[in-house]
This record gives structure tokens, C-alpha cells and sequence, in this order.
């Protein structure tokens, strides 16, 4: 999950490429607007997460990753190229390459770990979207350290924003991007390197024999009893429900008669090892798995936790988006400080790590519901947006925690969707909900370049900090009065 990373140094690379765009090949690639950029690597995900299911039939998991790395890094190196010549060719190598590219490589991503631990989907999602944000930190030290190594002051303002006009700065940016490819890259082959079968499950000692000094014939024998029987309900694995009592608990394991009527699928969130079929459903109790409701895409976006979903995810990526391109552009008109501004960027995925790993083990621990996740992270959001303007001007410390406070409220959402997903609409028809969860980000990452250079050019810095609150604020109330309790009808 690699590609990821971007979310979290882009607003350290922006303040040098919007530099670069503006004064170092002005006027001849200025034909867009930068804004673009990260909103079309955003947009671009969903579509990639339609791609994985045809991907894995045709190639399985592996070959269906490898390929997509490829791809992606080959965009990321040739955006190294596109900056120099077109803002637009940049944002669509971005959006169309990398964004897709990284779509796929996350609705991947969790249909291994729900192989891997179906019952800990929530933890160990929020330790894999950690890793990308992770690398970040180490990413934005090498950015500033290659950029700007003599810690320069942005020196030339144009509106409301400042930029680098320092040549020595200008002409490194291409190869900072190249740089970011590379590690990119390398990570990424390592990951799928990596990639295999998980084990077969322990059996339950009421079910089949777990002793290793069991003679490996009754071994065997078991196992084709188990197979014969599994066989017998693959044919019959087309009916949307099974009466699973005829099939005896003597024969099944409980977890496999609780997965028994979802077909084997591991975009569902279902897989296969031979011996037994897990779905994997976090935060739902043994007696909740027998009477589990899986929505279809018709029905799920008919709730009122759907919208409330829907408009959490756009008031996130709004602010995730503002504080991405403008954190460091803002703060250098008051901070002049360039490398403790690539500090605070660097220290921002650390929080966002720690409220998806804290979230994530509340969920799958029941310790927390997904409402209460969804109106903390919205109300956090909200309060600091409203004193974003105010802060950087007060003092850089307190610009620090304000950053890092919006990072730790953002980040909650890259666990909640996928969460909500298998847990609120139910695993079998996760292929097409998992990317319905997330298709307000592409409707927000649209409007967003398209309302923020006018708002921030016409009413300034404040006002537009002010609208990302306010969204916030009408998202919550959006969120306190939906119900969340889809899985009783």
C-alpha cells in the first residue's frame, strides 16, 4: 500500500511543485490548475477498486498486484517528467495511473488480510494503511533534505500565497520525484514478494482432531470426509440461503456454518483454504454472525447510515485535502522556518497512525461503535478548522498540535470506511458496496479544485478554513441523527 504515502507528503512536495510550476516553466506548462492534483489521485481510487475482481479471476492475487505495481510506479516516474512540461498532464498521470493504481492495490490489500484474520479485519486494516503513512515521515525528511537543504525562506508572494524563486530549489524538484518513485517502488516488490496462502485454520477438538502426533491417516481421512461434505454444499452454493441445520454441527465446524451460505469470494471478504470458508465480519458477536443481513447495493444506499457514510467521507477528504496542499503554503506566511514545517508534516502521519490503530482495536473489541468513531473524528475536525487561521499566527507550537490534531481526526476515516462496509452492509456483496463507500470521495475531489483557488483568492485564508468547519459541523448533525443498527430490519 506504498502509493498511499502520497496522501501524506504531498503537502511537503506541493509547496516546491507549485513553486516550480509557477516560476521555474511558467508560462509554458501552467495549463491547469495544481489543485488538481491530489483531488484527481483521490477520484481515481474508486475505479480501481471495479478493477481488482476481473484482475484476480484472470491473473490471481499475486500476478494481479505485481502488474498493478508496475503500472504505478511507471506513472510516478513519468510524472517526474510531466511537471516540467503540463500541471494537467501531471494531475491526470496522477489521477488516472496512480490513482487507480492504488485503488486496486487497497480493495487487495483487504482481501488478504480478511483471509489472513477474518476476525480481526478493523486492527490489522488500520496497521496496513499505517505502513504507506509510515514511509511518509521518512519521505518528507528526504524531500526537504534533497529540495532545501540550506533551509531557504519562501521568498516571493503572489496573492495570497507564497513561493520558492531560488533556482538552487527549482531545479531539484524533478528529481525529488524520482526519488519518491524509487522508494516507492522498492517497498511495493518487497510487499508482493511477500504475498501467500494463509495457513489452514486449527480445527475445534469437538470437530476433527488437533493432536500433531495424530497418525496421518486418520489425518487424511478426515480431512476427505470434510472435503466430501464441502463439496456437496459448493453445489448448492448458487442459492442466496441455505438451511444449514441438515448439514449437522458434527460434521461443520461453528465457523464454518456460520460462513457456509456466502460463496467463495475473496473480494466479498470471503476466502478458501480447502478445508473451510471464512468471511470475514469485525465487531459482530457469535450470535449476530447466524442472523448476519448482507445488504445489495440497491438496499444499502436506501439507509440513513449509507448517507451519513457518504457525507463523513466528503467533510473528511475535504479537510484531508486542505490540509494536505495548504499546511505548509499557509504556514510559510507566517513560520518562516521551511525544515520545522517539513517537521510538522513528518509528525502528522504518526498521529494519523495512532487513531487508526486506537479506533481500529476499539471496533474489533466492541469498546466503540462506528457512530461514535464517525462524531468524534467529525467533531474534532471541526473545532480545529474553525482555529486554523488564528493559530499559525499565535505561535508555531501550537500550529504543530492544531496539524497533528487534524491528522489524528482524518486519519479515523481510512478505517471507518472499509469497516463500515463489511460490518454495516454485510460481507457478501462487499465488491460493489466497498467502492460505493467510498464514491463520495471522487463526487468531493471534483468540487474541491473547482471551489477552493476561487474562495481562497476572493474571501482569503480564513473563510476558507471556516467552510471546511461548517461542512463539518452539518456532516455531524447528518451523523447524530441517522440510525446506525442496519443489521436489524
Amino acid at each position: 500500500m506504498a502509493p498511499f504515502s502520497l496522501l501524506w507528503f504531498y503537502g511537503n512536495l506541493s509547496a516546491y511543485m507549485d513553486s516550480y510550476f509557477m516560476l521555474s516553466c511558467y508560462p509554458n506548462c501552467v495549463d491547469g490548475d495544481s489543485q488538481w492534483i491530489l483531488p484527481m489521485f483521490a477520484t481515481g481510487q474508486v475505479p480501481g477498486t471495479f478493477l481488482v475482481k476481473p484482475l484476480i479471476k484472470k491473473m490471481g492475487v499475486k500476478w494481479a498486484g505485481i502488474i498493478t505495481m508496475v503500472i504505478g510506479n511507471l506513472g510516478l516516474l513519468g510524472s517526474a517528467w510531466s511537471l516540467q512540461v503540463s500541471v494537467a498532464g501531471t494531475a491526470a498521470i496522477y489521477g488516472i495511473l496512480i490513482g487507480t493504481c492504488t485503488g486496486t492495490t487497497a480493495l487487495i490489500a483487504l482481501q488478504l488480510l480478511n483471509r489472513w484474520a477474518p476476525e480481526n479485519t478493523a486492527t490489522f486494516m488500520a496497521t496496513a494503511t499505517s505502513v504507506p503513512t509510515l514511509l511518509s515521515v521518512i519521505q518528507n525528511q528526504i524531500i526537504t533534505a534533497y529540495v532545501n537543504p540550506n533551509n531557504l525562506k519562501a521568498d516571493s508572494v503572489v496573492g495570497p500565497r507564497t513561493y520558492f524563486s531560488q533556482p538552487q530549489i527549482l531545479s531539484r524538484v524533478p528529481g525529488a520525484v524520482i526519488i519518491l518513485a524509487a522508494m516507492t517502488f522498492g517497498v511495493q516488490f518487497v510487499g508482493y514478494a511477500l504475498i501467500s496462502e494463509p495457513p489452514p485454520p486449527r480445527e475445534s477438538p469437538n470437530n476433527s482432531p488437533t493432536d500433531l502426533n495424530a497418525s496421518p491417516q486418520n489425518v487424511s481421512a478426515d480431512h476427505a470426509n470434510r472435503n466430501g461434505t464441502l463439496n456437496s454444499i459448493d453445489q448448492k452454493m448458487s442459492s442466496k440461503t441455505l438451511d444449514l441445520s441438515k448439514y449437522g454441527s458434527n460434521e461443520l465446524s461453528e465457523e464454518t456454518r456460520h460462513d457456509i451460505y456466502q460463496e467463495e469470494n475473496p473480494i466479498s471478504g470471503c476466502s478458501s483454504n480447502g478445508t473451510s470458508t471464512h468471511c470475514g465480519n469485525p465487531n459482530v458477536s457469535e450470535k449476530e454472525k447466524d442472523a448476519l443481513i448482507s445488504y445489495t447495493p440497491y438496499e444499502m444506499v436506501s439507509t440513513p447510515a449509507f448517507y451519513a457514510v457518504f457525507f463523513f467521507g466528503m467533510a473528511m477528504e475535504y479537510g484531508l485535502i486542505l490540509k494536505a496542499n495548504f499546511y505548509k503554503q499557509f504556514g510559510q506566511v507566517y513560520i518562516k522556518d521551511d525544515q520545522y514545517l517539513t517537521l510538522v508534516g513528518s509528525l502528522v502521519p504518526v498521529t494519523s497512525i495512532c487513531s487508526r490503530l486506537l479506533i481500529g482495536h476499539l471496533l474489533d473489541k466492541n469498546f466503540l461503535s462506528i457512530k461514535s468513531a464517525v462524531v468524534i473524528s467529525l467533531s474534532l475536525n471541526a473545532f480545529l478548522c474553525s482555529l486554523w487561521y488564528l493559530i499559525a499566527q499565535v505561535n508555531p507550537i501550537f500550529y504543530l498540535f492544531l496539524v497533528l490534531g487534524l491528522g489524528f481526526a482524518q486519519g479515523v476515516y481510512y478505517i471507518i470506511a472499509p469497516i463500515c462496509a463489511l460490518q454495516l452492509f454485510g460481507p457478501e456483496h462487499l465488491s460493489v458496496n466497498y467502492p460505493l463507500s467510498y464514491i463520495s470521495i471522487p463526487i468531493i475531489s471534483i468540487i474541491i479544485p473547482i471551489i477552493v483557488s476561487p474562495l481562497l483568492h476572493a474571501l482569503g485564508w480564513f473563510w476558507l478554513f471556516t467552510s471546511c468547519s461548517i461542512f463539518n459541523l452539518l456532516s455531524l448533525c447528518l451523523t447524530v441523527a441517522a440510525s446506525f443498527n442496519t443489521q436489524t430490519r
